[in-house]
């Protein structure tokens, strides 16, 4: 699975890589939706701590280019979850210091965008090779891109480091 969003700041080129735990929200409920038997429920989610730990997820980010909103400095990047939890990017991308352009839940700037700037951008179903299935080419389905009139004075991404090293954003 591919996925597209927009990120506060600018992200360098190369590839960053988030691989910290998810976990349920444990801070206080402000946000409170009913849950199916009528429950009261918080369906937020953090990165993992000693104290509420998660589960293992990991996430690949590359930066596709940068530009401006409304006079922020934002980052349109590609987003690769090798793990599948609920909010992953949302709060990976935070928890690397790049929240979501429009969030509602996790960013706290709210005037930049009336909408979450996150989109499924492309996913690829493989075929082939899998033991008992049809041998056949691979699926791919994909989205125009997303967000290309949104940014204004678009720009390639910086080079990454001098050293070439890539970003790896851990649970502390």
């Amino acid at each position: 699975k591919e996925y597209r969003a927009l990120v506060h700041g600018e992200v360098p080129e190369g590839r960053l890589t988030v691989d910290a735990e998810v976990a349920p929200w444990a801070g206080p409920v402000e946000i409170v939706p009913r849950g199916r038997e009528g429950q009261n429920i918080d369906f937020r989610q953090s990165i993992g701590t000693p104290e509420n730990p998660g589960k293992p997820s990991l996430t690949y980010c590359e930066a596709v280019r940068v530009g401006t909103m409304k006079g922020h400095t934002v980052t349109e990047v590609a987003l690769f979850p090798q793990s599948g939890r609920r909010h992953q990017l949302r709060i990976h991308m935070l928890h690397a210091g790049l929240p979501i352009v429009g969030d509602a839940t996790y960013c706290q700037v709210k005037e930049v965008c009336e909408r979450m700037c996150l989109h499924a951008f492309q996913m690829k179903v493989p075929f082939s090779g899998v033991k008992g299935l049809l041998n056949g080419p691979d699926l791919i389905w994909g989205t125009s891109e997303p967000f290309s009139t949104l940014l204004d004075d678009p720009r390639p991404p910086r080079p990454f480091s001098q050293d070439g090293k890539a970003l790896t954003y851990r649970r502390k």
